[in-house]
């Protein structure tokens, strides 16, 4: 029987409030237990975290109450938590926060490894965004957090040349995310849209946070653009966008861009769903949209596929094999772009959309399984513990 190996999840949230992150790292947690290991999970509480415990069982998360400022992620008793609890090894999924810090002080005191997962976070885009706050996070911790990870968690490729680009010279290992593949043969609740839009509609699906990274701003110009071109087939459809929150400054803005622009009938803001609802989400659509700026691989889109959904996805979401299959059209991160890829999907006939879905989901289901990312992390785990040939994931610069 296989050693059992201990392994600390240190994360910013364990809720839904961390979006994909919450997915990968919980799936991720979960297949694990079922390799012989051992899963401690720390995070920060918040809104969502007491219901959401349930969702990781039979591992148990342990959430501490963020001091103030909530956004720097420090606990005094989080860190306590963590250099009390001993393991064979740790993975950071979150950088940029208190985190970080942490981590370096639990491989200080034991001397163990740790995997950091990128989550994105090293990429141009967002390493430029708040330039100040992340010069601070670098002189007090986050460098030191980076130069002693002990082998960095990516995607992709150009996910992998972000971190190097950084003169990073750790080990990194490329392994993708998983998706769950749903039964489409089931019946699902209702579309929270449902009494909201008319029957006849088609749903274009937006589901993810609604941040100015995701190119919302530009996915709101490219359909003034086709109302100011007249296009026909725009009253077919509304652009559904969920992952509101409330009271959202982004919202508000990307509200009054609808307004200046006269697009409110094209565009119906609703909150964040998780769960059946969720899934509702995907299930009810007709196809799915991600402009963003800069992901890592984002799970929204995987599970675009995996609902059989047609996508849009900007070259950023690092899914080029979504073009290469047919099975998304490639959009830039501009609104001419956008609003080409938009006039495109419209043109589309419900038995092409339908059609596409149905490989889409096809392809999810054979590409993209947990069991394989789970399979792959504990080989990066044990070598790092335990020691051998590095694994085929793992690129040593």
């Amino acid at each position: 029987m296989a050693v059992e190996i201990n392994v600390n999840f240190v994360a910013a949230s364990v809720s839904r409030v961390s979006m994909g992150v919450f997915e990968v790292s919980r799936q991720l947690a979960l297949h694990l237990q079922q390799e012989n290991y051992r899963v401690n999970v720390f995070g920060l509480s918040d809104n969502y975290t007491l219901e959401d415990n349930c969702s990781w069982y039979p591992v148990q998360p342990t959430s501490f109450t963020p001091a103030f400022p909530k956004a720097l992620g420090y606990s005094k008793e989080y860190l306590e938590k963590l250099l009390s609890t001993p393991a064979d090894i740790a993975h950071l999924h979150v950088i940029w926060m208190y985190q970080s810090a942490m981590i370096y002080k639990w491989h200080r005191k034991y001397d163990k490894p740790y995997v950091t997962s990128v989550n994105g976070m090293l990429d141009p885009w967002i390493v430029k965004k708040s330039p100040i706050k992340k010069a601070i996070a670098k002189l007090f911790y986050e460098n030191c957090a980076l130069e002693s990870c002990s082998c960095f968690h990516v995607n992709t490729k150009k996910e992998y040349n972000s971190v190097r680009e950084l003169g990073l010279t750790n080990p990194i290992c490329i392994i993708n995310n998983g998706v769950t593949i749903p039964d489409l043969q089931r019946n699902y609740k209702d579309a929270p849209w449902k009494g909201k839009i008319a029957n006849e509609k088609k749903i274009l699906l937006y589901l993810s946070r609604v941040h100015p990274k995701k190119g919302l701003v530009n996915l709101m110009h490219a359909i003034a653009i086709l109302k100011q071109k007249k296009s026909g087939e725009l009253d077919d459809w509304v652009l559904v966008i969920v992952g509101c929150l409330k009271d959202g400054e982004h919202e508000k803005q990307l509200k009054e861009i609808a307004v200046q622009n006269g697009i409110e009938k094209y565009v119906q803001f609703l909150g964040t769903y998780f769960n059946e609802d969720m899934n509702a989400c995907y299930f009810h659509s007709d196809a799915f949209i991600l402009p963003s700026y800069s992901e890592g691989v984002p799970i929204a889109a995987l599970n675009a596929w995996a609902f059989g959904k047609y996508s849009l996805l900007t070259p950023e979401c690092n899914l080029p094999e979504g073009y290469a299959n047919g099975i998304s059209s490639k959009i830039e991160a501009n609104p001419d772009s956008i609003a080409d890829g938009l006039q495109v999907l419209f043109n589309k006939s419900d038995s092409e959309l339908k059609k596409l879905g149905s490989e889409a989901h096809v392809f999810a289901k054979k590409e993209y399984s947990w069991n394989e990312m789970a399979r792959k992390m504990s080989d990066v785990y044990r070598w790092l513990s335990l020691g051998g040939v590095a694994p085929q994931s793992v690129l040593i610069n």
